[in-house]
This record gives C-alpha cells, sequence and structure tokens, in this order.
C-alpha cells in the first residue's frame, strides 16, 4: 500500500517542519507558554491526522473526535476557562454525532435474511 503523502511529503515531514516553525516562531516572535506550545502542537497533529483521514478514507470520525479534543486544549491553553461539565457534555455530543454519521455510512457485509441464528449450546446433567 503506498502511504498517504503530503505536498509530496510523509505527514510526519510536515508535522515535523510545521512544530519546528511553531518554535522558532515561539522563540523570536510569538512568545507562547510550553503549554500553549504543546497545545497549538496538538491540534497541529490532529489536522494532519484528519488529512491522512480523509485521504485514505479510514478513520475519519476518530480524527474529527481528536481534533475537536484538541480545539478544546488549545482553547484551555490561551486561557479560555470553560466548566468540565461543559466540556464533557460538548465531547460527548460530537461523539454522538459522529456515531450517528458514522451507522450511516457503514452496510452490514450480509443481509439481515441471510443470518442464520447462532447455535444453542447443549448442556448435559452429570450424574
Amino acid at each position: 500500500m503506498k502511504p498517504a503523502l503530503i505536498f509530496g511529503r510523509e505527514p510526519a515531514v510536515i508535522l515535523g517542519a510545521a512544530t519546528a516553525l511553531l518554535q522558532l516562531l515561539s522563540a523570536a516572535v510569538w512568545h507562547l507558554t510550553s503549554g500553549q506550545q504543546s497545545a497549538v502542537n496538538a491540534v497541529l497533529a490532529a489536522v494532519l491526522a484528519v488529512v491522512v483521514a480523509v485521504m485514505v478514507h479510514d478513520g475519519v470520525v476518530a480524527a474529527v473526535s481528536g481534533l475537536a479534543q484538541a480545539g478544546f486544549a488549545l482553547l484551555l491553553g490561551f486561557g479560555f476557562h470553560v466548566a468540565p461539565d461543559l466540556e464533557t457534555g460538548a465531547m460527548a455530543l460530537i461523539a454522538a454525532v459522529g456515531a450517528a454519521w458514522l451507522r450511516t455510512q457503514v452496510a452490514a457485509p450480509v443481509a439481515a435474511d441471510q443470518l442464520r441464528p447462532a447455535p444453542t449450546p447443549t448442556t448435559t446433567q452429570g450424574a
């Protein structure tokens, strides 16, 4: 299987270049705390995960959910205060919407009328 490439490079190379650029900008221009840098790195990684998932047509819902989590981490890293129950509710909503959408995209490999009931175990009474 041919690896997914972005701009002719593997996603790990793109992510490495992006994080190196972020560190350079943080040191010279955009003075970020280590927590903020970590949050931005998490979002960069999650964005690349979504891009790769879309390219290979696999795991898109999980990648988008990860991106949403990274987005929350980014907001928190930059001082956005969210009540824990609101954050939990938002993440649950994202997971539920993703699952509902995924359900419409998945088909069983066997039609329901072709299913056979599972055999029932027989028990023997010992004497």
